[in-house]
């Protein structure tokens, strides 16, 4: 877990060997990284891959929900492509 300078916890890199899966592990894990989080800012964020099922479902048994999604993909190295921060 990564506290970030706000005092937010992020839950990051939980992860389960695959021969200890369907043990409920990860789930205890992520619970445990969870409260531990919250205890400081009652606020926690996390980040998970959208093609990552088991870790969805586990997340959201433990009330996270999706508030964003991030795409990616190759980087061009073409010299005419620009990138711009979002305007808030």
């Amino acid at each position: 877990m990564l506290r970030q300078p706000d005092g937010t916890g992020h839950v990051r890199g939980v992860a389960v060997a695959e021969s200890q899966r369907g043990r409920g592990l990860g789930r205890e894990l992520s619970r445990a990284l969870t409260r531990a989080a919250m205890a400081d800012s009652g606020v926690c964020s996390l980040g998970v891959y959208v093609d990552n099922e088991p870790a969805l479902r586990t997340y959201r048994s433990l009330g996270y929900e999706v508030v964003h999604t991030f795409t990616s993909g190759p980087v061009s190295e073409s010299p005419s492509t620009t990138a711009s921060a979002p305007s808030r």
